[in-house]
């Protein structure tokens, strides 16, 4: 079983979930043994993002739409079909939660996963030592979240019995010795305290870089439910 982890990098501006990339990954889901999952920080992180890009676009229209005004007047007879209805963030932001729950919950094979229990303590010792996540050159904040995310992570490796694991993050080289070509030191050690028997853990920088390396296996697996010959066609729409 192949459960594929995604990182918000890997997600966001994809607003709708409906870019061939990541469609390909759905259409795998249903006729491989392959799931799609998502840590719930993930989510709230999409959502929150979404909430940025929205509000700034929106308070660049209104912006914009008063400097027309001063282009425009009654006597031309245009000045009224120039209007903005004014949506607001909060009301378009509720919607797009909604929207994106309802459709994460029915895509097959889709597991959200829950905020893990950490203690304080643990997270603030890992940070002092500076253990990955946690390094000198990333910001508190952006160290917290991968740890959460990485916590959650080790929370579904304990909590399975077999299977193959794919964390896909567009922040690969956080996780990695650059000169060892591996995982670095702090997710080894990480991993050793885990029963890792019949498990296998990978870390890919993109949807791209896991479909090179396990596209013969998915196909095999696809077998007669998805034609061979019709697969290709998948690839090359994901390009």
């Amino acid at each position: 079983m192949f459960y594929v982890i995604l990182d918000s990098n890997i997600l966001i501006n994809n607003w709708f979930l409906d870019q061939p990339n990541f469609s390909k990954l759905v259409e795998l889901a249903h006729f491989a043994p392959l799931s799609i999952i998502l840590p719930e920080t993930v989510i709230d992180e999409i959502k929150t993002r979404y909430n940025e890009g929205f509000t700034r676009h929106r308070e660049r229209v209104e912006s914009a739409l008063k400097d027309m005004q001063h282009y425009l007047r009654d006597e031309l007879g245009i000045g009224a079909r120039i209007q903005y209805t004014g949506l607001q963030s909060v009301d378009v932001t509720a919607e797009y939660g909604n929207f994106l729950l309802h459709k994460i919950k029915h895509l097959k094979n889709f597991l959200i996963l829950p905020y893990p229990k950490i203690r304080s303590k643990d997270i603030i010792t890992r940070a002092l030592m500076q253990r990955t996540p946690f390094r000198a050159s990333k910001s508190g904040q952006t160290g917290f979240r991968d740890y959460i995310i990485w916590t959650s992570i080790m929370d579904l490796l304990r909590a399975s019995e077999m299977g193959t694991f794919i964390y896909i993050t567009a922040n690969k080289e956080d996780y990695y010795d650059k000169e060892l070509g591996a995982l670095d030191a702090d997710i080894q050690q990480d991993l050793a305290g885990i029963n890792m028997t019949n498990k296998e853990f990978y870390i890919f920088d993109s949807l791209h870089g896991f479909y090179d390396q396990y596209e013969d296996i998915l196909i095999r697996f696809v077998g007669e439910t998805i034609q061979k010959e019709n697969y290709p066609a998948l690839l090359e729409a994901a390009e």
